[in-house]
């Protein structure tokens, strides 16, 4: 199921008119009062949570108070492009953003992806996110290639596509992903993008 939150009610009926169709899921609209009292246990048992954003403007950051569990899938959606908004986001365990101006071929696309436990994030805040090691800890015990590889991951690269981008068997991308995975302690590809978008 995905649960559509926010004050605007005619356009998030559209929006949920619009999802059923293209995904096949149910999909129920809750206005902005019903927020606050949504538990994490409740978010856990939604398949998606999508939260308007658009009257909170460039706010945001104060709103956006609390830290969702990793189990989660919560999903902004009109949000304002300001600057920091996506670290702060990845620093609350939202799996993705929408913008204002994003069109409805890149939210249905990005919809698809987050249901597939993916994030979704321009790739160039996640790249930076990566590169400049914005998180608590720094992954030193990562080897490069390691890096380059969890960079991938997060990227939305198959292991196929990394293989192929690398020029490296996929049993070599596999057996980095082992070593990643057994160094950072996470069991998945989507716990290891998780892992990167808080530490690294």
């Amino acid at each position: 199921m995905i649960h559509i939150i926010g004050p605007n009610k005619f356009q998030n009926q559209l929006l949920r008119s619009f999802l059923e169709v293209q995904t096949s899921l149910r999909c129920k609209c809750c206005s902005e009062s019903e927020m606050p009292a949504i538990t994490d246990n409740e978010l856990r048992m939604r398949r998606l949570t999508l939260w308007d954003c658009l009257n909170f403007g460039t706010d945001f950051r104060n709103w956006l108070g609390k830290d969702f569990d990793p189990e989660c899938l919560v999903v902004l959606f009109n949000v304002v492009p300001v600057r920091g908004i996506e670290q702060h986001a990845m620093e609350r365990g939202v799996q993705g953003i929408f913008y204002t101006d994003d069109s409805s071929e890149i939210f249905l696309r990005g919809v698809v992806s987050i249901l597939n436990k993916e994030l979704w994030y321009p790739r160039k805040i996640l790249s930076d996110r990566i590169r400049n090691g914005n998180g608590a800890y720094s992954g030193k015990h990562l080897t490069f290639r390691e890096k380059d590889i969890l960079l991938r991951i997060v990227s939305r690269n198959s292991n196929h596509e990394i293989a192929e981008e690398l020029s490296i068997s996929i049993h070599t991308v596999k057996k980095h992903l082992y070593n990643i995975y057994r160094k950072i302690n996470v069991p998945s590809s989507f716990q290891a993008a998780r892992w990167a978008l808080k530490n690294l």
